[in-house]
């Protein structure tokens, strides 16, 4: 396949034989030929792997490139994020990649569908356009043109295409608690004279472009850093910025903003300011363990550690390679074995012991235990309290959920073991602990 109709950019990379070239992010821009907006999920690279949307793992690249991550800009335009290791330069060779794109959506005519003003008497007229997307710009509107951010009177007209305007101005955070290389996407007049500002509010620091760090000279308290104006930072490209995210312990909040460093200045209404900036957070992943555990009678059990626990990113659904059904069908099912099912995503096959100590150090009653019948059974595990409505930064709490099948009970030389299975249908936005209380199936007397 191919990127049909649309460029590609490219980007050179100007070293020596034996360099080293540090692992890093290279990001190529994908532009429609006709100006239709495109859309990340139709690209993909050959015969890669796809462990997350948009993401791409090995297949059809040079073996510098370990993976590639395609996301839609503002401006129609998607990025596909070129991550690479490090390697030592032998020759001058192309780093190749196979960017392949979905067929493009058709009307009942054949045409392309590409989004735009389709109003001939409008400024900002596509005659390549096949619909209206309410964008169109007229001459003498008193609210001004759609998007600048300024209300015009009388014949005045902000050109959006004017040298000092800053159209747009974006940053996304990393899905990950890991360190991320991150590109900030700024699309600015070449006369225009900005900073840009990012913030971790979290710890007060404030982001140096010069040295790719959050410095701590610059905490709350401190001075300001707000710095890539071109005139000071000569050898850093204002449209062109990354910004290194450390890893996080915790969830991190973050403020992006531009401020115009001259009078003439223009910010348009979609780029964020020191009063209304970007707020971004990044989450940490999440747990969730089982175990057993003793409500009423916890003296009497020594309860051996748990290794069920699972940890991934908030709101996410864990998938499995194999579809299982539970319970199981025996005539369309395989025999599900703790091999089969242990270590598929999501899915945990569990072994949770306890023992019995009839008159624990002497200082309790001398005490019997018996099992009912059933033994524990799926409406034994703990249904935790659901937290809703937002967190400390301001987002929808997502509860976490899980379940459990197929449970074992035996109960002998005093020794309680109990095995199943236990999935995870979604990780929320705290850890959570559920539990399976021997209380419930166990009677002292």
């Amino acid at each position: 396949m191919a990127v049909d109709n649309c460029t590609v950019s490219t980007f050179d990379l100007v070293a020596n034989v034996g360099d080293t070239v540090p692992a890093g992010v290279v990001t190529l821009v994908i532009t429609h030929n006709l100006n239709a907006i495109l859309d990340a999920s139709e690209f993909s690279i050959g015969l890669a792997s796809n462990p997350t949307p948009n993401e791409y793992v090995g297949g059809n690249v040079s073996s510098q490139v370990n993976k590639v991550v395609f996301s839609n800009n503002n401006n129609g335009t998607v990025n596909a994020s070129i991550h690479h290791g490090s390697f030592v330069v032998q020759n001058t060779n192309d780093i190749l990649i196979d960017i392949d794109r979905r067929p493009e959506v058709v009307e009942g005519d054949g045409g392309v569908i590409i989004k735009g003003c389709t109003d001939p008497t409008a400024l900002n007229y596509n005659p390549a356009a096949t619909h209206d997307d309410g964008s169109c710009q007229f001459p003498n509107d008193p609210h001004g043109p759609v998007g600048t951010g300024v209300s015009v009177v009388g014949t005045g007209v902000v050109d959006l295409l004017s040298d000092l305007t800053v159209h747009e101005a974006d940053i996304k955070i990393p899905n990950t608690k890991d360190p991320s290389y991150v590109e900030v996407n700024i699309n600015a007049g070449n006369k225009a004279k900005f900073d840009v500002v990012l913030k971790n509010v979290t710890t007060g620091q404030t982001y140096d472009f010069m040295l790719g760090n959050f410095d701590p000279k610059f905490a709350a308290g401190g001075l300001s850093l707000r710095k890539t104006d071109r005139d000071g930072y000569t050898n850093i490209p204002q449209d062109r910025l990354y910004v290194n995210f450390p890893g996080i312990s915790a969830d991190t909040k973050y403020e992006f903003y531009i401020v115009p460093m001259s009078n003439d200045t223009v910010l348009s209404e979609v780029v964020p300011t020191e009063l209304n900036p970007l707020v971004l957070v990044q989450r940490n992943d999440t747990d969730i363990t089982l175990a057993l555990t003793s409500s009423s009678n916890s003296a009497y059990w020594t309860i051996a550690s748990s290794d069920v626990s699972f940890t991934d990113r908030p709101d996410k659904q864990p998938k499995s390679y194999t579809k299982f059904i539970w319970p199981r069908d025996v005539v369309t099912q395989p025999l599900l074995t703790p091999e089969i099912m242990d270590g598929q995503p999501g899915y945990k096959y569990f072994t949770l012991t306890a023992n019995f100590t009839a008159s624990p150090g002497g200082g309790n009653p001398t005490k019997s235990a018996g099992m009912r019948s059933s033994g524990a059974v799926e409406t034994d595990l703990s249904v935790p309290s659901i937290l809703s409505g937002e967190d400390a930064n301001n987002l929808p709490i997502i509860a976490p959920q899980a379940s459990i099948s197929g449970l074992e009970t035996t109960f002998a030389a005093n020794t309680l073991t109990v095995t199943g299975l236990f999935k995870i249908d979604r990780f929320g936005s705290y850890d959570q602990a559920y539990t399976i209380d021997i209380d419930n199936f166990i009677t002292l007397s």
